[in-house]
């Protein structure tokens, strides 16, 4: 089974895999996943023709292609399609159908949990040719891979679905000698897109330098960003955090004032990574403590 392009770590990987054993001794097979894949459905038709559908979560580094096996007769016609999904959990719920010769088939009836999530439909016929191509009222096609006797294909969704029961059909143009059809709900971690606003209170940082008649330097208060977390959304948000901050200075302990204190108070604020300086405040102390708090903007 060949690697779709793109594949990134996380991603929820669908295989189909199927076969016509017609010529290679009939009858049904045992398959024997690649590493990591993990078995959602067999079907077996009858009339020598089955899938098995498998998933997996893409790790970090992951080959060009996965490699499998089969026991139970030899060598069939075979076949495989293998699509990605990104910012999907798992499954939330699956089902299997088959048929005898016919033209069309319909696959299981499942009951979607949530509006947030997808379907994904995998499907294959068998048949003397595959002159036909596979077809499905599923709303895309993401690939088909004909191979002599048999083809299979996967489609989804593209989008979410409404909650309740839900099936799919299949079909081609002619009739077939059998077909296998799973039908699966992709759980949506990414859900819908967020709308609406945003607000927070922020506890504003006091700082208080206290016991001594002269003070110099810089005061500076780096602000962590708040994390925000909503429900079904699995990417972080992007964009900027507007924050207003009053920073209060207090400066205590001169008993008794001799000869005049001046006192520069500059309030500092880092707007993403520019330094702005908010005017200078200068006053001479009396006898009692004074509590000075720069206005942002001040220009005295």
């Amino acid at each position: 089974m060949n690697k779709p392009a793109g594949v990134a770590s996380g991603d929820f990987l669908v295989a189909i895999f199927a076969a016509d054993t017609f010529d290679s001794g009939g009858g049904d097979r045992t398959v024997t996943n690649p590493s990591g894949w993990t078995t959602v459905g067999h079907v077996y038709g009858g009339a020598n023709g089955f899938i098995h559908v498998m998933t997996r979560t893409a790790g970090s580094s992951e080959p060009s292609s996965w490699s499998g096996s089969f026991t139970g007769g030899s060598t069939p016609d075979r076949a495989s399609v293998v699509c990605a999904y990104r910012g999907v959990a798992g499954l939330a719920v699956d089902g299997e159908s088959s048929t005898g010769s016919a033209t069309t088939l319909n696959t299981a009836s499942v009951s979607n949990p949530s509006a947030t999530n997808w379907r994904v439909v995998a499907a294959a016929y068998s048949s003397a040719s595959t002159s036909y191509a596979i077809a499905s009222n599923e709303v895309s096609l993401r690939d088909r891979q004909p191979n002599t006797n048999v083809e299979p294909a996967i489609w989804d969704s593209n989008g979410t679905i409404g909650t309740g029961s839900t099936s799919r059909q299949v079909s081609r143009g002619a009739a077939w000698e059998s077909a296998m059809a799973w039908i699966g709900i992709l759980d949506n971690q990414e859900g819908a897109a967020s709308s609406g606003t945003l607000s927070g209170s922020l506890p504003l940082p006091t700082m208080t330098a206290s016991g001594a008649l002269s003070y110099s330097g810089i005061l500076a208060a780096s602000l962590f960003l708040p994390t925000m977390t909503a429900a079904g959304i699995a990417s972080p948000p992007s964009g900027s955090l507007d924050v207003p901050v009053a920073v209060t200075v207090s400066l205590a302990g001169a008993s008794a004032a001799q000869g005049s204190l001046n006192v520069i108070a500059v309030p500092v604020v880092d707007v993403v990574g520019e330094t702005r300086f908010f005017g200078i405040r200068t006053i001479t102390p009396e006898r009692e403590d004074r509590t000075v708090k720069p206005r942002l903007g001040a220009t005295d």
